[in-house]
């Protein structure tokens, strides 16, 4: 049996291996030392720590996919002059780098770029990404047709940060299902705001606007979600231009809560995709692996999740938070 093996050098390290015959047959995910510094020594041990497991139950590896992020920082320790692995590393030592590039070139795979789509990347430091012409990117990359794309490209650390009030900072809720759960109950927010606050472009922190005797936790539960939307569409239109985008693929490992996406959606308007796959971005780098190599492997579904509610409610969730908001 052949593998090919998937890696997201990203706020975590992910593994993923795949088989032509079998598909997805093994997934892995690790800590990372602070920052996703792909050279650092550190990272390197975490690396052969991973592998290590996987050496004594899985056949030769066949070839490597790696995705990183930040886009601009590649796992030069990693991957040799030769385009192989360190030897140093276990399991894979020696075999080919087929596919090595920034995280978003290991999410085409799963949808092609239009003009209309961006991606985003949900985890403790989210990402967005959005195809441009060359002259407004900062990243570059090759799809599966051989073909040079430019990306625009925003980190968006603080984007999750109105659901992480509530857990770390406040204490209200357990977990994000726990606020999931809240926020079902009820279909209005009523009013409730959860707003950003800049000054000179530094983030300062979130305001909680039009609490009243009486709100109760699943209205706060829901205004937080809503408002992680609103940013989402706010960073969005920053990028490409307000009502440029209608589809958004999403990945990272907050994209797994479907209530979630389904907030998102209502209240940006957008069509949002995921592959149903863990760790989307490291399947993505081993896919491509395989494909470079000639083999053909089944693509994971993707779930869609469309947007419910009016424009009137959308815009208005919109402007009062643009309103709450110093950005």
């Amino acid at each position: 049996m052949k593998t090919y093996v998937g890696i997201d050098l990203g706020e975590w390290l992910r593994i993923t291996i795949i088989s032509p015959t079998r598909g997805i047959i093994a997934h892995s995910k690790h800590e990372l030392p602070g920052a996703s510094d792909a050279r650092s020594e550190k990272m390197m041990e975490v690396l052969t720590h991973a592998l290590e497991n996987l050496r004594a139950r899985l056949p030769p590896c066949e070839g490597v996919g790696i995705a990183f992020s930040p886009p601009e920082t590649e796992p030069r320790g990693i991957i040799l002059p030769s385009n192989t692995i360190h030897p140093s590393l276990p399991y894979i030592s020696g075999a080919p780098v087929l596919f090595s590039g920034p995280e978003v070139s290991a999410l085409l795979p799963f949808f092609a770029p239009t003009p209309k789509r961006a991606w985003a990347i949900f985890g403790g430091r989210a990402r967005i990404y959005y195809e441009e012409p060359e002259s407004n990117a900062t990243i570059r990359v090759i799809d599966e047709q051989n073909k040079t794309r430019f990306f625009a490209y925003k980190a968006c650390p603080w984007i999750m940060e109105p659901i992480r009030v509530l857990l770390d900072r406040l204490g209200l809720f357990d977990s994000l299902s726990d606020v999931e759960q809240h926020a079902g109950i009820i279909e209005d927010s009523a009013g409730v705001i959860f707003a950003p606050q800049y000054s000179d472009n530094e983030y300062k922190g979130i305001t909680i606007s039009e609490l009243k005797p009486g709100t109760r936790r699943p209205q706060i539960a829901r205004a937080a979600m809503e408002s992680v939307g609103a940013w989402i569409r706010y960073t969005v239109a920053e990028m490409a231009g307000e009502g440029t985008v209608t589809e958004l693929y999403a990945a990272g490992s907050d994209s797994s809560s479907d209530f979630l996406m389904r907030v998102i959606s209502d209240v940006t308007g957008f069509t949002l995709e995921r592959a149903e796959v863990r760790n989307a971005v490291a399947c993505g780098a081993a896919l491509r692996a395989a494909k470079l190599n000639g083999e053909s492997i089944a693509i994971p579904e993707a779930k869609r999740f469309v947007p419910k509610r009016s424009i009137s409610w959308r815009d208005q969730i919109y402007a009062r938070w643009i309103s709450a908001s110093k950005l």
